[in-house]
């Protein structure tokens, strides 16, 4: 991964973690009698929405990236995007957690 790469992953991080508590300071106790769920299960939910916002930014950083590559043929490109996915979590060292 090059720098500019991480430049973005941390730029993206720090904008997500923004809108996260954003969202969280958002949600009233309106907004809870809505979901139905004990405090325990929210936080656990939020946690999961956090992780999955998290590896949603750096899939779609992979994908803007791949896209302003020239392709190398007319196969389709989508195990190749899976691969650059898993090495960035990998390098990143927090594969299965937010990343």
């Amino acid at each position: 991964m090059d720098k500019k790469m991480q430049r973005d992953i941390r730029k993206v991080h720090k904008n997500m973690e923004e809108l996260i508590l954003v969202v969280r300071a958002s949600g009233g106790w309106k907004h809870r009698q809505k979901i139905r769920l004990s405090d325990c299960e929210i936080e656990r939910a939020l946690e999961d929405c956090d992780r999955r916002l998290h590896t949603m930014a750096v899939h779609l950083l992979v994908a803007e990236s791949m896209l302003q590559e020239p392709p190398p043929s007319l196969h389709s490109r989508w195990e190749e995007y899976q691969q650059r996915c898993k090495d960035v979590a990998a390098e990143l060292g927090r594969e299965g957690k937010k990343i």
